[in-house]
């Protein structure tokens, strides 16, 4: 069975992080995650949160950029499939089960990608589909 670990790059942007946090384990209460943080870090009602969860892992950066945080946290994992996340994206329900089945099909795929659907109060949701 491969593994699975989702990498959340975020730059001060922690109430966000922390929603989307909440939205994934909703879904996936099991998956590994890494926070990828740059800037502002956690207060301690954040940090005691987030050091609760045993699938969770925090590298800390000192310098902000997103390339190099990903770099981080992929080079830092011992994960079979890495899938990368924006810190204010909300996966749905099957998200994660079709960029692993796409790598389960295809054993020398490099990598998948995904999608972005936006929520706008102008535009119903249908027309992005």
């Amino acid at each position: 069975m491969l593994t699975v670990e989702i990498v959340i790059p975020s730059y001060n942007r922690l109430n966000t992080l922390a929603d989307t946090l909440y939205k994934i384990r909703q879904l996936y209460p099991d998956v590994k995650i890494c926070l990828g943080l740059q800037g502002d870090m956690p207060d301690s009602e954040l940090q005691s949160k987030l050091d609760s969860d045993p699938n969770l892992r925090i590298e800390k950066l000192p310098e902000p950029g997103t390339t190099r945080t990903l770099n981080q946290c992929i080079s830092s994992s011992s994960s079979d499939i890495v899938i990368s996340l924006d810190d204010d994206a909300y996966p749905c329900h099957g998200w994660l089960e079709a960029h692993v089945s796409a790598f389960m099909n295809n054993p020398d795929l490099s990598y998948t990608s995904g999608r972005i659907i936006e929520l706008r109060k102008k535009r119903p949701m249908i027309s992005d589909f």
